[in-house]
């Protein structure tokens, strides 16, 4: 079986940017100081949506251009974007 070549225009990139993260627990103040830093995030994809407040990138582009697996990042949590083709 032979693929045909899916005319993609989206660039390929990586993401890296600064996640929330939260806990559903009772923390002492002084421990949550301690163990809540930066998490850091890569994410890889076709760059769907480069817009003012928020990137899309999406994991899968299909022949028919739909696309999945996709990741809204607000545009104050991104640090980077490179582009990679």
């Amino acid at each position: 079986m032979k693929f045909k070549k899916i005319a993609n225009s989206k660039k390929f990139v990586e993401v890296h940017w600064v996640d929330s993260t939260s806990s559903a627990h009772w923390k002492n103040i002084e421990d949550v100081k301690r163990l809540f830093g930066e998490y850091r995030i890569v994410t890889r994809g076709y760059l769907i949506r480069n817009g003012r407040k928020n990137v899309s990138i999406a994991s899968t582009i299909a022949e028919d251009h739909a696309c999945l697996a996709l990741v809204n990042i607000p545009r104050g949590c991104i640090k980077k974007i490179k582009v990679l083709n």
